[in-house]
């Protein structure tokens, strides 16, 4: 009996031992369920947590919930916020409520609960945290139910087996062998393979068929704990590829928008225009660099996308500020394009287009466009002086042409009332009273003869004897003549100084042409200072690259500068571009002058390959600055003075169609000694040569229609090249003039001449040395 009882008690203690071995095998699965449970959420939940993707989450976390034993599961991201949160028992929500923060890892119990903190990875970065309980009771329940299930059957048996105590415990050892053995295949995760109820006796069979129940409600809770994670698996998969397209279709949508955002602004920086856009809230959304570059913003202003900002810097630039700023808030209240021009102080322009920023058909800004024209407007400018230029020329040439044809038969006139003037003078004294009167005619003619003159030079059709010439001689030239006298005389209200530099070096020039643009500088300076004022005439020597108007194009080098300057009415913008118009003034005709001495200087400075620029304003004054080319040495300057009458008794043709002029010209010739026969055209000198020959010839250069002076010299430098010719001239020299000259003829005279000129210019020739010119 004791034997049984020791054997009952065995058995009571055995099965309370497996008790707490099962126990303790029970608490290891349970934790290494939710490890797990853990693990696998852990790894399907992290992309969604780090995507936002809360349906996703919730979907995983109900499938989990499928399992009795969980009892709560609350997940957090990284900012402690949560995203999924179910719990079944009232102590652990309260628990639960502590929980939020990231950590490790963290298995513990709390009264038959295991309570699981894992953190939630992705890419192996903690992107959250979940809390899981798995409630113990379920498995302790029915571990406690086996269990009592042994205790009562053994109680059973030692109560029906007290009589058999000993064969009770020769049987019991076994099963309880069989039970351990079983026991440790359970412990090792063996759930397969069930205890063979054959081999225990019969007294064991219903503990055996109990611990084979158990096994298998074992293997049906992990085998449904493998379903759940097989579908869980699955879900994951399909939703870890959706999530993956979704994924891939993002990042193209991404990139794609990336390289719009790239070309937009690769386009943006590639245009020659400064572009902004402002939206509705006056907030900068996009700029160019040329935009900050043209408007000479700073980037620390342009990184605070004010554009109140941006227009408060940019205003102090503009020359009309009040009409910019006023136009940028109309067009902000409108949804209006407008397209207009923008000056500066420093003398840029801008074109500026501006159109409102419509997106969805909703006006959401404005986009501005700024595009610099400055090179453009003075390209405009340039040409538009350069027509004008075209004009003029045109002006001139057609003038040329007209002043040419009447100086010609003006000249032809004018010769005999010179020419004869001289005569008589000669016969009858110059202190007589008709030789004053003679005198007078004469001078008037000569006058004549120099308006005359004055026409060829406003053409630029007049031949210039160009020389190294001091300007300073020219001015001091000018200063010491009657005219100049008269000038100071007639208005004692204008005070002149004189500021000439010794150093400069001489021009090439003809002096009397310069000196008529020095007198008409000093008359029209006169002429507005009718009350009174201040006259400089000054010279000076300067290097030029560019003219201070900057239109004309000039060769680098010294140049030699004249300026006059008044402090007169001075000159208007309308009227200073016509101020070199022949016949243009704002005197009155008749009372001052011709109306051709600006004319004139314009065609002189262009024939010495002069420059000009004018700086005047209303009431101010006015001055004119001529740049002539300086030569490179400073030579003495040659004056032609007037020599004697000089005579001769040398042999002379004269070859003229005009019969007066052909007449005076035989007077003229022949009272100074010479030997004088006539021809009246071209051939009818070739003739003459043909049987006589002349020291020298007298040759008009326009004459009979296709067989002019140059046709005739041609035709007497065949048989003699070294015959000695003046030609004759009351038109201009012209291109077939030089032609001449450069063929041999010894000078030009032009009509109507005197008698002292034409006699100089005959003994000149007649004492030069010949030079062999071929035709």
């Amino acid at each position: 009996m004791l034997l049984l009882v020791v054997v009952t008690a065995s058995i009571v203690m055995m099965s309370l031992m497996n008790y707490y071995k099962m126990e303790a095998l029970l608490h290891h699965s349970l934790d290494q369920k939710a490890v797990n449970t853990a693990a696998i959420l852990s790894k399907n939940i992290g992309q969604a947590i780090e995507t936002n993707d809360t349906s996703y989450v919730n979907d995983i976390a109900q499938s989990v919930f499928t399992d009795t034993d969980l009892i709560g599961l609350r997940i957090y991201d990284t900012e402690g916020k949560i995203i999924y949160s179910q719990v079944t028992g009232g102590l652990f929500a309260n628990y639960l409520e502590m929980c939020g923060q990231v950590g490790e890892l963290e298995l513990s119990h709390e009264e038959g609960y295991c309570i699981l903190e894992h953190p939630v990875f992705f890419k192996d970065e903690i992107v959250g945290c979940m809390w899981l309980v798995v409630s113990q009771d379920a498995m302790v329940a029915s571990i406690r139910e086996n269990i009592s299930f042994i205790i009562v059957g053994a109680l059973v048996i030692l109560a029906v087996a007290s009589l058999f105590a000993l064969f009770i415990v020769r049987l019991a050892v076994r099963p309880i062998k069989t039970f351990e053995e079983a026991a440790k295949r359970i412990r090792q995760g063996d759930l397969d393979t069930p205890i063979d109820e054959s081999i225990l006796e019969k007294e064991f069979t219903v503990l055996g068929n109990l611990f084979n129940h158990m096994q298998s409600e074992l293997k049906s809770a992990f085998g449904e704990i493998k379903a759940v994670r097989d579908k869980l698996e699955y879900k994951v998969a399909e939703r870890t590829a959706d999530l993956s397209r979704e994924l891939t279709e993002r990042k193209k949508a991404v990139k794609s928008q990336k390289e719009a955002g790239e070309q937009l602004r690769a386009t943006l920086e590639s245009t020659a225009d400064g572009i902004l856009v402002v939206n509705d809230s006056g907030k900068v959304i996009n700029a160019n660099q040329h935009f900050a570059e043209m408007w000479r913003i700073p980037q620390e202003l342009m990184a605070s996308n004010d554009d109140e900002k941006l227009i408060g810097h940019v205003l102090e630039q503009l020359t009309n500020p009040d009409a910019f700023l006023s136009k940028v808030k109309e067009l902000y209240q409108t949804d209006k394009e407008d397209l207009d021009l923008l000056y500066f102080k420093d003398h840029r322009v801008f074109e500026r287009f501006s159109c409102p920023l419509v997106v969805d058909d909703q006006i959401m800004g404005r986009v501005w466009s700024f595009r610099d024209i400055t090179a453009r407007i003075e390209s405009e400018k340039q040409e538009k002086d350069l027509q004008d230029k075209l004009k003029r020329a045109e002006k001139m040439e057609s003038l040329g042409m007209l002043a040419g044809g009447v100086a010609h038969d003006l000249n032809n006139m004018l010769g005999p009332v010179v020419g004869y003037s001289d005569l008589i003078l000669e016969e009858v004294g110059p202190d007589s009273k008709i030789g004053r009167q003679i005198q007078k005619i004469g001078s008037s003619a000569q006058n004549a003869a120099d308006i005359i003159q004055d026409l060829l030079t406003l053409a630029r059709r007049g031949r210039y004897e160009m020389s190294p010439t001091s300007i300073n001689g020219v001015i001091e030239s000018y200063l010491d003549s009657p005219g100049f006298s008269r000038l100071i005389q007639i208005h004692p209200g204008v005070k002149f100084s004189l500021d000439l530099d010794e150093s400069i070096f001489n021009i090439q020039g003809s002096a009397p042409h310069l000196g008529k643009v020095i007198m008409n500088f000093v008359v029209n300076a006169f002429d507005a200072m009718p009350g009174g004022g201040e006259l400089t005439i000054k010279t000076y020597q300067t290097y030029l690259e560019k003219l201070p108007n900057g239109f004309s194009a000039i060769e680098h080098r010294q140049y030699v500068a004249l300026s006059v300057k008044d402090t007169g009415v001075g000159i208007n913008g309308e009227n200073i571009d016509k101020i070199f118009e022949p016949y243009f003034s704002k005197k009155q005709m008749g009372a001052s002058g011709t109306g051709l001495g600006l004319a004139i200087v314009y065609g002189v400075v262009k024939d010495h390959d002069a420059y000009y620029d004018i700086n005047s304003a209303v009431d101010s004054g006015t001055e004119f600055i001529v740049f002539f080319p300086a030569l490179e040495e400073a030579e003495e300057s040659r004056r032609v003075k007037v020599e004697e009458i000089c005579k001769g008794h040398e042999k002379v043709l004269i070859v003229d169609d005009a019969e007066g002029q052909r007449e005076m010209a035989s007077d003229l010739v022949t009272s100074l000694g010479y030997k004088v026969q006539t021809a009246i055209h071209g051939h009818d000198a070739l003739d003459k040569l043909k049987t006589e020959s002349y020291d020298i010839i007298l040759l008009d250069m326009i004459m009979e229609n296709e067989f002019d002076g140059l046709d005739t010299y041609r035709e007497i430098l065949k048989t003699n090249k070294n015959q000695k010719t003046l030609v004759i001239t009351g038109y201009s020299a012209t291109d077939r003039v030089e032609k001449m000259l450069e063929l041999g003829a010894g000078a030009l005279i032009r009509k109507p001449y005197s008698r002292q000129i034409i006699g100089k210019a005959i003994r000149e020739e007649l004492d030069r040395s010949p030079v062999s010119t071929l035709a």
